[in-house]
C-alpha cells in the first residue's frame, strides 16, 4: 500500500515560501519510496479559512494516512483533526498548535512564550520598570500570536510601574 500524506499550508511570505520549498522537495524524495504527497498552498488567510476544511474533508474521504499542517487559523479544521485522530491517522503540526492540547500528536515550533517573557524583561529593564507601552498584537486567529501576546502581557503585569495599551490586528484595522 502506498502511503498518502496531505500537506496544507499558507504561502503568503518568505517564511512560508521556505516551507513550501521543503514540502516540494520532500514530495520528490518520498516518491522514491512509493509515497504520495499532495500539497495545497493557500495565497492568504482568507483563502485558507474558506478552502482548508473542505480540502481536508476530501483527503479524509480519500483515506490519506497522515497530514502535515504548518500554520492554520484557530478553529478552522479542529473537527477534521479530531476525526482523523479517531481514525488512527497521524497529524503533524508545524509552527502552530491546536486550541486543545490533547489533540496535539506531534508539533515542531519555537517557544514563543519563553521569547515573549524574555522580551518583557528586556523592555521593563530598558524602561527602568516604569512608563506606558503600546502592544500591537497580530491576529488572535493565529495560535502563536495568542500565546506570545498573552505571555508578554502576563510577564509585564508584574511591573506595577508599567501600564499597557493592547491593540489586536482586528482592533487596529478599524
Amino acid at each position: 500500500k502506498k502511503i498518502k500524506i496531505g500537506v496544507l499550508c499558507i504561502d503568503d511570505n518568505e517564511f512560508w515560501h521556505g516551507v513550501r520549498r521543503g514540502a516540494v522537495y520532500a514530495k520528490k524524495e518520498l516518491e522514491n519510496y512509493g509515497a504520495i504527497v499532495r500539497y495545497a498552498f493557500f495565497p492568504n488567510w482568507g483563502a485558507m479559512v474558506q478552502e482548508m476544511p473542505g480540502l481536508m474533508d476530501r483527503m479524509v474521504k480519500e483515506d490519506f494516512d497522515g497530514y502535515v499542517l504548518p500554520g492554520f487559523p484557530i478553529g478552522t479544521i479542529h473537527e477534521q483533526i479530531e476525526e482523523v485522530l479517531k481514525m488512527g491517522k497521524k497529524v503533524y503540526l508545524l509552527n502552530t498548535d491546536t486550541a486543545e492540547k490533547e489533540m496535539r500528536q506531534a508539533i515542531f515550533q519555537p517557544d514563543v512564550s519563553d521569547a515573549a517573557v524574555l522580551a518583557a524583561k528586556i523592555m521593563a529593564n530598558a524602561l527602568n520598570k516604569k512608563g506606558k507601552i503600546l502592544v500591537l498584537e497580530g491576529s488572535r486567529e493565529v495560535t502563536a500570536n495568542c500565546v506570545r501576546s498573552d505571555a508578554f502581557q502576563d510577564a509585564m503585569a508584574q511591573y506595577r510601574g508599567i501600564t499597557m495599551d493592547v491593540r489586536s490586528e482586528e482592533h487596529t484595522s478599524e
